[in-house]
């Protein structure tokens, strides 16, 4: 007879099956760098191995069905644990042995392809075991009664429910997936034994040593992760045992080749930990220079899932050139600012230099945990200058493109200090509706400015390059008469003007928005645009021909 007991541990099986499958899918896509693609894919091996291990089922016979599947349950209690902690090994051993800037040489299939298919070995198992315990319990409920099989599929898909939930809610924003999976087998582990105990019949536990002993071997793996704090080596191991370019005193260039894994298992403790702040939209790391640390001198990086975003030590040329070419165009600093992005608050911390002139700093960014740390961040408060503290400076936390379409006001400076293009989430950022909501709320001679995925030195053909098209046209659609691109020594970026001509003021080498600025180290480059317009490529949300510039370094 199928107790409400049972129906109430299948909830918590199916809980927990869907945390595990959804954590591991996010973390083999964050490493791969490459969401959309192995996302779906890892939900694909799911899946049919689930379909596989059901079909499986069908064909055999179990002498106790209420056993086996405690039994199941010991083993997936067991594999969760394992597989988060292979991820994270296998992502180690692939940086260092496979990975060589990101392409095969003969054909072009990405090197990631190796560390994505073969991290779906373990999801797979899962998905298998997974596959079989579901088949049993459905094959126990029809046997009870249709209303049985009926109650247990809705109890399956409020459990799956449950555990997204708590997964993307409450888990994820401040836990790490090391230590979420943990959790999770606990949670497992305590539901098996009391299925086996007390739903599957007396010397039921006493069967399942095994399994059970499955169970504990995983967790004696887990307990040496803890202790090596694996998910801090493997991103140790990222950001600092990499190819690299390494320059001596004599300004002589070698080639540095990673650390073998057991060389930098000896050495991964001399290098500084990699402060990691979890959020609701990325995780945030601080990643201190060893060397600069040698010269007590704090220079750090921080990265943004993975990716680049600010360096301590030439972030002032990336803010200077953003922050102060528009105003080398008209002369003036404009009154009223908007950045979208920036919530590091470096670009306002730049435009701050010129306060007098400026009567309102808007910034608008979407991840409260980035605006946390501004404030309450040494190294961020040190770099910024307390920037958000400034009586102009209003500092909002909200989707940009919803905060365009809802406020009217007008601005003479509008910047968009949002990440790079490299997936389709931020690429977004270049589409016809965000674009288009930006310049509408500009003034009539005002100014948009963002980074550009347009590199300066590159011969501007739109007519020949597909992704230069594709950015001018969609400029064009959304209101951008004139266009022109700025750069400093590493980025370049957009200006764009809805009738103003982009050209520089005469004489503004003796503008004080260059003689205050720019050091002699920062020689911007500028270069006006002709338009460019070819309706057929312009880039949408609803009809993206833009999703993201190819990484090969991740």
């Amino acid at each position: 007879m199928m107790s409400t007991r049972i129906h109430v541990m299948c909830f918590v099986f199916s809980a927990c099956s869907m945390l595990y499958y959804l954590l591991y899918s996010k973390l083999v896509a964050e490493l791969t760098r490459d969401v959309s693609t192995w996302a779906s894919i890892c939900t694909a091996t799911y899946l049919l191995t689930l379909g596989l291990g059901m079909i499986w089922t069908g064909k055999r016979r179990f002498a106790d069905e209420y056993k086996s599947v405690g039994n199941l349950e010991f083993w997936i209690a067991a594999a969760a644990p394992a597989a988060i902690t292979f991820v994270y090994l296998w992502h180690l051993f692939y940086r260092i042995y496979i990975f060589d800037f990101g392409y095969l040489t003969e054909n072009k299939v990405p090197r990631s392809w190796y560390f994505g298919l073969i991290a779906q070995i373990p999801l797979a198992v899962i998905g298998v075991l997974s596959g079989i315990e579901g088949a049993l319990l459905h094959r126990l409920c029809f046997r009870a009664g249709l209303h049985h099989l009926q109650r247990l599929i809705a109890t399956y898909y409020f459990g799956g429910l449950l555990g997204s939930l708590t997964l993307t809610l409450c888990l994820s924003p401040h836990i790490e997936p090391f230590n979420i999976i943990i959790l999770g087998g606990f949670i497992n582990l305590l539901a098996a034994l009391y299925w086996q105990t007390k739903l599957a019949g007396k010397n039921s536990l006493k069967s399942s040593g095994l399994a059970i002993s499955s169970v504990l071997l995983s967790y004696a793996l887990i307990g040496t992760g803890f202790w090596i704090d694996l998910p801090q080596l493997q991103r140790k191991n990222y950001y600092y045992n990499h190819y690299s370019w390494e320059m001596d005193s004599h300004g002589i260039l070698s080639f540095q080749f990673p650390k073998t894994l057991l060389s930098w298992w000896r050495e991964s403790e001399s290098y500084p930990s990699i402060e990691r702040h979890i959020g609701p939209y990325q995780a945030i790391d601080f990643v201190l220079n060893p060397k600069a640390q040698l010269r007590n001198k704090p220079e750090w990086t921080m990265m943004m899932n993975g990716r680049f975003q600010v360096s301590s030590s030439f972030e002032s040329a990336y803010h200077q050139t953003l922050a102060h070419v528009p105003s080398l165009l008209q002369g003036h600093s404009g009154q009223d600012i908007l950045v979208v992005g920036g919530g590091d608050g470096l670009l306002v911390r730049e435009l701050l230099r010129f306060e007098k002139d400026i009567r309102t700093i808007t910034l608008v960014d979407i991840d409260p945990k980035i605006l946390e740390l501004s404030t309450s961040h040494p190294l961020l408060q040190q770099a910024n200058q307390y920037a958000f503290d400034h009586r102009k400076v209003n500092v909002v936390q909200a989707d940009a493109l919803q905060f365009l379409r809802n406020h009217q006001q007008s601005y003479d400076r509008i910047y968009l200090d949002v990440l790079f293009p490299y997936d389709y989430e931020s690429s977004r950022l270049y589409t016809l509706e965000f674009l288009g909501s930006a310049l509408r709320s500009l003034s009539k001679d005002g100014i948009l400015a963002l980074l550009s995925p347009i590199d300066i030195e590159e011969t501007i053909e739109p007519e020949k390059n597909s992704l230069q098209a594709i950015i001018f046209s969609t400029l064009a659609k959304a209101g951008c008469q004139h266009t022109a691109l700025a750069a400093e020594q590493r980025h370049s970026f957009l200006l764009c003007s809805k009738s103003t001509k982009l050209a520089l003021i005469p004489n503004y080498k003796q503008s004080p928005f260059f003689t205050k600025v720019f050091s002699r180290g920062n020689h911007f480059k500028f270069l006006p645009l002709n338009p460019y317009r070819n309706d057929r490529l312009v880039n949408s949300i609803l009809k993206p021909t833009f999703t993201g510039l190819s990484e090969h370094i991740f």
